[in-house]
């Protein structure tokens, strides 16, 4: 078991997955060798230095895939772990990893026929991708700070859709058998979604910004930069396209979260950061405009659009976690009252407050703004026991209390609750809230937590405290890349093949018959099996056998046409 999984909290460790090695075929061990030889060939003059490096230090073999649970230990010494997954899980979740620095592997591999490109994440992608890089201590850094930076911004529901049809797809195009209707099928899925009229939202746009770094940046000039985004670092198509003048290189700037991509395609332009250092000053550039730190009036407005669970951070520090539905302003460009439906939670600093989670708050809560107008000098949360006396909030007592923001609460005191000395909320009974003559909530036979702020400083996307708060919609797999099925008994007879020429390879053989059996053998059955044939020239050549023989130029005829991209 992974080091770095039992350290893991409950939520993540829900989508953490086995990595069962034997499960592997010869195959897919082919498939991982020649990839990562065709990759560390080019990449060795084209990544940037610390790849060659990186791939040593995480002890990434060309030889083999690599196990996770020995990849959590090396990357140990970097500060960081290692957790298996299967295919795309949902953002939110990938950042939660991240944010812990942790890097979360497919335990999927391509498959032969999508050697040279695959859209779905796969653990050529992230063990040979992502993780030679983070070597790096900034570039390291940045995949932190970025983490934790997304996390906080606002997705939609749209996106959550899209997640869906993009990993089914991905998925899809991944199994084996399928037919082409239900590859046909997923896509229309896909571009129905991809053809709503939604407006980007806050997270779909710090998603593109990873997209265009971690995934498919390059660095240095625009005249011969380097690579260093895992899709490049994994494709061995892209990694050499890439550099083509076919593909436009755009300096790196905070407008790359304005540039859509396709995940299932090869990528027409990719933006260049001067260094590494460049990917945080863009990082601080992009953080500006986001809702957590503009709070107010279009936080809320990106929010309520959102159709999602966000948080609203008052600047009393309480954080109320909640869909939002509707916001009124006080007409001076700030905002009255807040109204939101289903589970709620409070919280401080990312910690729920007892007995204020969705158990306390499944139906909503309303949140009103503003000083008290009887004392609208002073702030609302720093209201002493004796302020409130003067104000006739006692507990028993039944009082009216008006707000400056236009709104008022009548109803009888419970108590209230202050951490810090800060007055966080106020427990009414019996109550009506009011906005002029109009009534906003009222109930004679259910007590109501009246959060204390003045205004929303802050807008941030999920509940503030994502575990206490419980599951809550974020995106579902309703499939993964390589289910577990029957292998057909020319899928089994090819494997064995493999196995064997792979034992050639590593051993050698004393009669050079056995070498040309496997040949013959190849040339019968499996004569698109150029991979296949590969392995066994290379054997040959390796342990000197039988050089100029026919059967040898046969075999290299044969090996001869992998995939033109490659």
């Amino acid at each position: 078991m992974l080091e770095t999984y039992n350290r893991l909290p409950n939520f993540l460790q829900n989508y953490c997955a086995v990595q069962y090695y034997e499960r592997y075929t010869a195959q897919d061990q082919a498939v991982w060798r020649y990839a990562l030889q065709q990759l560390v060939d080019f990449l060795s003059r084209h990544a940037v230095a610390v790849y060659r490096h990186g791939l040593r230090k995480t002890g990434i073999s060309l030889e083999e895939i690599p196990r996770i649970d020995n990849m959590d230990r090396v990357l140990a010494e970097f500060g960081w772990g290692a957790a298996a997954v299967e295919g795309f899980i949902p953002p939110i979740i990938f950042l939660e990893f991240q944010a812990r620095r942790v890097l979360p592997i497919a335990v999927d591999i391509r498959r032969f026929a999508h050697l040279s490109y695959t859209p779905a994440p796969d653990i050529i992608h992230e063990a040979a991708g992502h993780a030679p890089i983070i070597a790096d201590p900034e570039y390291a850094e940045y995949l932190t700070r970025y983490a934790e930076l997304a996390q906080k911004a606002i997705f939609s529901d749209h996106d959550i859709r899209l997640y869906e049809a993009i990993r089914y797809l991905s998925d899809i195009k991944e199994m084996r058998g399928v037919s082409p209707e239900m590859v046909a099928a997923a896509q229309e899925r896909l571009d129905r979604v991809t053809a709503e009229k939604a407006e980007v939202s806050e997270a779909g746009k710090v998603a593109r910004l990873y997209w265009w770094t971690a995934e498919y940046g390059l660095v240095g000039s625009l005249s011969a930069p380097r690579l260093y985004g895992a899709g490049l670092l994994s494709s061995v198509m892209e990694s050499k396209s890439c550099l083509g003048a076919e593909v436009r290189k755009i300096p790196l700037s905070k407008d790359a979260v304005e540039v859509a991509y396709d995940i299932t395609e090869p990528q027409p332009q990719l933006f260049v950061a001067r260094d590494f250092a460049d990917l945080h000053q863009t990082l601080s550039a992009v953080e500006k405009d986001m809702s957590y730190k503009l709070g107010g009036t279009e936080g809320l407005r990106r929010a309520k659009k959102s159709l999602t669970i966000n948080t609203y951070q008052l600047d009393s520090g309480l954080q109320v976690s909640g869909r939002l539905t509707h916001f009124v302003g006080d007409g001076e460009g700030g905002v009255s009252f807040l109204r939101l439906r289903g589970r709620c939670q409070f919280s401080v600093a990312h910690r729920q407050l007892t007995a204020q989670g969705s158990a306390r708050h499944r139906d909503g809560c309303r949140i009103l703004l503003g000083r008290f107008a009887a004392l609208p000098d002073k702030r609302p949360w720093l209201l002493s026991n004796d302020d409130l006396q003067r104000l006739g909030v006692q507990v028993g007592h039944r009082v009216r209390v008006a707000l400056t923001g236009g709104c008022a609460i009548e109803g009888v005191v419970l108590r209230w609750y202050r951490q810090e000395g800060h007055l966080l909320y106020i427990t009414w009974a019996d109550f009506k809230i009011t906005r002029g003559a109009r009534i906003l909530q009222a109930a004679t036979d259910a007590e109501f937590d009246l959060p204390i702020g003045s205004a929303v400083v802050s807008v941030f996307g999920g509940p503030a405290d994502r575990e206490a708060f419980g599951s809550y919609s974020i995106g579902k797999a309703s499939s993964c890349p390589r289910p577990v099925a029957e292998f057909s008994e020319r899928e089994r007879k090819l494997f064995a093949l493999y196995e064997a020429v792979r034992a050639l390879r590593l051993e050698g053989a004393a009669d050079a018959q056995v070498f040309r059996d496997r040949a013959e053998q190849i040339a019968a059955s499996y004569p698109e099996q150029w991979l296949l044939a590969l392995e066994l020239h290379e054997a040959a050549e390796l342990h000197g056998v039988d050089a100029g023989a026919k059967w040898r130029q046969d075999l290299q005829q044969l090996a001869s046409h992998p995939p033109a991209a490659a």
